[in-house]
């Protein structure tokens, strides 16, 4: 049999059958009522996410109940009701079959067997069997035993012939268990663990090694590519499957293992809403075009209260001009994206780049003062932006099949029939496959059309991204103004504007909301807890986006929510990949890059040293916060962050600075820990090199550490993290002071070979003073009258040109002294000639220097060290 988990729960069967009738008839409904469950959500997977949500539905109805009978209910549903028309191609096959099952021989031959079997246990029964399904059948037979009372051993045995023989055939013959099943759970490397329920999982493979993908963990099945299968949980570590059992209430519903009789708990969050119909949004479209300036449209009012922003002025010029097609407001959830939209286009009304201006909203959550409101979206998909196209433009349309109306309505993209025409579709990130749907825009839009997108997200690329942050100061004074005067709220007082704007940073839906709750009557609660008791609101701006998240962006973003300060992207890089494990292994870099893209984060630069940073705003962190208490890798979590708080507390306003005081900062207060335990600095040098690679100057301090902290080999490592220094520096003051300290330390073991170079690299930085290179043209001297360099022949040559060339190219500078040395460095060369005129040179600096004086005496005997 191709399904693993029939294979298990027969095996489960034939033990049954070992022990008593009893148990063996009980194993045989558990099989055939796991077998139901799994048909039923096997082939929901396959139903499309459409804007009547009949997924949902189903799905809303099966995790309450708890009788088989209903969940074959819901599956005839499936199969025959309105959301059989959103199963996918791919599931064509499966859905014909369990839709015309009733054709096949085998099945009313099943039919009969169980048909049976409730004779037995109902002898009076009259059901026209063969006008029934065997699910329906089955059902009965289920129902008929929970109420009939402990069964005999005899009425088992007669009951289970029959019961077996009508179940072969569907574990058998069932195309959708001829499908591959798997279970998926991605590590931190973004790359997953592909653990099989189907013998052939070849379709599943490439997920073991690509990490670009984006499955929730859980079951999936294989149509065309892979489903979520929803309302079903395996445990990887006992190959434990779990199915919805009811139970339903507000916090969880209950999950039964057919294998084991063991419960779990599912969260029940997610199938909570409301199936009543939901209102519109605010901002959706009209129904019909207007004429409004010069232009036909269908825009929402802009919104009561907007207050005029200077992220206005950037998006004006980008959206009338010819260049850009594709043009994306990018935000964060309520800071601003739509109404700003909103405002700009109704002064491009005015003007005649455009003849028509096309509103589509895919809006899903209205954010309002009193919180967020499910509102049901005007477009999720390509076809229904076409209908709603045609809709507005020409309502003939729209008896022509769906198809043609998509094919049209891209068409009208290149070129459309009501002139020049500006596509806005709002909310973005809520429609079905954004990426793919951008693709397809991006595709077709030709100017002088064009495109405004609004969105949290962006996946895409090609577009004209606008960022859209939080009010500048201006901006937040007015909306606080506004907003005290509408409700009715006495003026704020400096310092709580100030800690308003700052804990805030502008964002507008926020400063709403604080407001609000700030003119209640009581104590005034700090933001923090006004947004934290606010569930509803933080669920509507985050909730959605983290569930997308890859696992290393999560793991990133629960890190900086679980210390709020505004930290270097070089520090968050190197923690992160300090606490990453062998078999969880991630890009820091990419998942800080997802987490900017979804608007989690702010990344700043500071004008001190062009160096980044990162913020997580308020409410984010926040809701962060809330994850990181339940989430499985807290104590990793923790680990990294008091890492991070290495660096010190740092506000926005700190990032003028740049990263060198918290680099001052970090290896302070390392020090002050590796006091106490000098042991541990093993542990933080790889984190610390990672660094030093980009901020070269912490080589010297890691150096710093070494010297202080290490006993093994120090001398050694010092030179190495001083010369790593040296490799990824300018030259500076400090690569002098640098080679000085390399050429103490080599002085200090004896290495003379490494004193001398070190020092010749020293004068070789910019204009040293004349006396130091002099110097070391003696000091190198005199190592060659002592013999005490151990060096061939050549290395000698080049160490004395090298002295001599920077001497000789400043000789004006020297003293009688100085050409004495010059002299000995030439004599070196074997160039008496050039000593001699050194020498000379001198004596005409100083007739009586004894040094010149000794050497003109001497040239006759000179005593080479040249081998």
């Amino acid at each position: 049999m191709d399904f693993i988990p029939f294979n298990r729960m027969k095996e489960r069967v034939e033990n049954g059958k070992k022990e008593s009738p009893f148990t063996h008839f009980n194993d045989l409904l558990n099989l055939g009522e796991m077998f139901i469950k799994l048909t039923t959500l096997g082939i929901l997977s396959a139903v499309e996410e459409e804007r009547e949500e009949h997924r949902y539905r189903s799905l809303h109805n099966l995790v309450r109940v708890s009788g088989i009978g209903d969940w074959v209910q819901i599956l005839f549903n499936i199969l025959h009701g309105p959301g059989a028309a959103y199963i996918i191609d791919e599931a064509f096959e499966e859905k014909r079959q369990l839709s015309e099952i009733r054709k096949t021989s085998w099945h009313n031959d099943s039919a009969k067997q169980l048909y049976e079997s409730l004779k037995i246990l109902i002898p009076t029964i009259q059901t026209n069997w063969d006008g029934m399904s065997w699910f329906e059948l089955f059902a009965r037979l289920r129902n008929k035993t929970r109420g009939h009372g402990a069964l005999t051993s005899e009425t088992a045995s007669l009951i289970i012939k029959y019961l077996e023989e009508s179940m072969a055939p569907f574990l058998e013959e069932l195309l959708i268990f001829k499908r591959q099943w798997v279970f998926l759970k991605q590590n931190l490397s973004g790359k997953y663990n592909v653990q099989p329920l189907s013998k052939n999982i070849e379709s599943f493979n490439y997920l073991k090694s690509a990490k670009e993908y984006d499955f929730t963990n859980g079951v999936y099945i294989y149509f065309g590519k892979p489903k979520h299968i929803e309302l079903i949980e395996f445990e990887s570590e006992s190959d434990d499957l779990f199915i919805a059992n009811g139970g339903f209430t507000e916090k969880k519903y209950e999950l039964l293992s057919y294998f084991t009789g063991r419960v779990q708990l599912g969260n029940s969050d997610i199938y909570k809403r409301i199936l009543t119909p939901l209102p519109n949004s605010e901002t959706d479209g009209l129904d019909e075009l207007d004429v409004r300036g010069k232009c036909f449209t269908n825009l929402p009012p802009v919104v009561d209260g907007y207050v005029k922003r200077k992220i206005e002025e950037e998006i004006y010029p980008i959206l009338i001009n010819d260049r850009h097609p594709v043009v994306t407001l990018l935000g964060r959830g309520g800071v601003g994206k739509t109404s700003a939209a909103l405002k700009v286009l109704n002064e491009i009304m005015l003007e005649s780049r455009y003849q028509s201006i096309l509103w589509f909203s895919s809006r899903d959550i209205d954010l309002k003062e009193t919180g967020a409101k499910q509102v049901k979206p005007q477009v999720l998909t390509l076809q229904e932006m076409a209908r709603e196209y045609w809709k507005l433009v020409d309502k003939s349309k729209l008896e022509e099949k769906t198809q043609i109306q998509v094919d049209d309505f891209l068409a009208q993209l290149t070129k459309t029939d009501v002139g020049p025409t500006l596509f806005v579709f709002d909310n973005f990130e809520t429609v079905a496959n954004p990426v793919e749907l951008f693709r397809q825009l991006d595709t077709f839009i030709r100017s002088p059309n064009k495109i405004l997108i609004t969105t949290r997200h962006r996946e895409f690329k090609g577009d004209y991204p606008i960022e859209v942050k939080g009010m500048l100061e201006p901006e937040f004074r007015e909306l606080v103004t506004a907003t005290t005067k509408r409700l009715n709220m006495s003026i704020l007082e400096e310092k709580d504007l100030q800690e308003l704007f700052r804990k805030s940073e502008g964002h507008p839906y926020v400063v709403k909301i604080a407001l609000g709750e700030m003119s209640k009557p009581g104590i005034r609660r700090p933001l923090d807890q006004v947004i934290a008791s606010r569930d509803d609101i933080l669920d509507a701006l985050f909730e959605r986006t983290y569930m997308m998240l890859s696992p290393g962006a999560k793991r990133v973003f629960l890190t900086l929510c679980n210390w709020r300060s505004t930290l270097p992207y070089l520090a968050v890089e190197a923690v992160m990949l300090r606490t990453r494990t062998e078999d969880d292994r991630f890009d820091p870099q990419e998942a800080i890059e997802e987490l900017s893209r979804v608007s989690f984060i702010e990344i700043a630069t500071s004008d001190n040293d062009n160096e980044l940073f990162i913020n997580v705003p308020i409410a984010a962190s926040i809701f962060g916060k809330r994850k990181l208490s339940v989430d499985q890798s807290k104590a990793l979590i923790e680990s990294a962050t008091e890492f991070l708080q290495y660096f010190g507390a740092t506000q926005n306003t700190d990032i003028r600075h740049g990263l060198k005081p918290r680099i001052h900062r970090l290896f302070s207060n390392l020090k002050r820990t590796l006091d106490g335990t000098p042991s541990r600095l093993k542990d933080y040098l790889p984190m610390l090199e990672f660094i030093a690679r980009h901020y070269s100057a912490a080589w010297i301090n890691i150096a710093n550490l070494v010297e202080e902290f290490e006993n093994e080999n120090k001398v050694e490592l010092v030179k190495h993290y001083l010369q790593k220094y040296l490799e990824y520096a300018p030259e500076s003051e400090e690569t002098v002071r640098v080679w000085s300290r390399i050429a103490e330390l080599n002085e200090g073991i004896d290495d003379m070979q490494g004193v001398i170079h070190a020092l010749i690299e020293k004068c070789m930085i910019g204009n040293r003073p004349y006396y130091e290179i002099s110097n070391v043209a003696n000091k190198f001297n005199g190592f060659l009258r002592e013999r005490l360099l151990d060096i061939d022949s050549e290395e000698k040559r080049v160490l004395a040109k090298k002295l001599l060339d920077l001497l000789e190219s400043r000789i004006v500078e020297a003293s009688a002294t100085d050409c004495s040395r010059i002299a000995w460095l030439c004599l070196h060369l074997q160039d008496e000639e050039k000593a001699s005129y050194y020498t000379e040179l001198g004596l005409s600096k100083d007739s009586e220097n004894e040094y010149c004086l000794s050497l003109k005496s001497r040239f006759g005997h000179i005593n080479f060290v040249w081998s």
